[in-house]
C-alpha cells in the first residue's frame, strides 16, 4: 500500500472461517485494521461498536435461506451512510443483488472471488470515506 493509499479500519462478515482468515490476512497485510464477525449479531455489535469504514459482507450468514447480510446492510446504511459496503456471495440470485444494490451496497463479488478486485474495491472504498 503506498503512502497516498487509505489505511482502513473494516469489518468482515462471513460464516465460512476461511473466507474470513484469507481476507483478514491479506487486509492486514495491506495496512488496515481488520475485525471480523460470524454471523448477523455479532455483525451488529461491532459495527454499533465502533465506525468503520467499510463492511464486507456475504449475504447468506447461516445455512438457512435468509439472506442476513440485507439486514447487515440495512443497519450499517441506517448508522452510516457513508460506510461502503461490499457484499460477497456464491449463491445470490439477480434479484437478491439488484436488492443489496437498492440498500446501498457498493460492490458485489461472486465467491470464488478474485483478491485483487476485491483489494481494489477496498481501496476505493476507503478513500471515498475519507473524502
Amino acid at each position: 500500500m503506498s503512502p497516498n493509499e487509505s489505511k482502513a479500519k473494516i469489518l468482515v462478515v462471513d460464516d465460512e472461517p476461511l473466507i474470513v482468515l484469507v481476507l483478514t490476512s491479506v487486509l492486514s497485510l495491506e495496512g488496515h485494521e481488520v475485525v471480523s464477525a460470524g454471523n448477523l449479531e455479532d455483525a451488529r455489535k461491532e459495527f454499533d461498536r465502533c465506525a468503520f469504514p467499510v463492511v464486507i459482507t456475504d449475504l447468506r450468514l447461516s445455512d438457512s435461506e435468509s439472506m442476513e447480510g440485507l439486514e447487515l446492510i440495512r443497519h450499517v446504511k441506517a448508522s452510516s451512510p457513508k460506510t461502503g459496503v461490499i457484499v460477497m456471495s456464491a449463491s445470490a440470485s439477480e434479484d437478491t443483488r439488484n436488492e443489496a444494490h437498492v440498500l446501498g451496497a457498493s460492490r458485489y463479488h461472486s465467491k470464488p472471488f478474485d483478491i485483487d478486485e476485491m483489494l481494489g474495491s477496498v481501496r476505493d472504498m476507503a478513500h471515498a470515506y475519507i473524502q
